[in-house]
């Protein structure tokens, strides 16, 4: 797997993204936004959860700008 850095992730369609804001230690810190619903949320996740995470948006066709 890549190493992951601060950035923004982008679904196919462009109506939603994940920013990954910070790295501390074992936790990291994502704001997720819905263009349909205008809907932002963020939250805090470990790095095992992380990773699923990660994986799952590689897998779904996400992409990744260093924004």
């Amino acid at each position: 797997m890549r190493k992951i850095t601060k950035g923004t992730w982008f679904s196919p369609d462009k109506r939603k993204s994940v920013k990954i804001i910070d790295t501390l230690g074992a936790t990291y810190t994502l704001k997720m936004y819905n263009k349909s619903t205008k809907i932002t949320q963020e939250l805090q996740v470990g790095k095992e959860g992380f990773n699923q995470f990660i994986e799952e948006l590689i897998n779904d066709k996400w992409t990744q700008t260093n924004r």
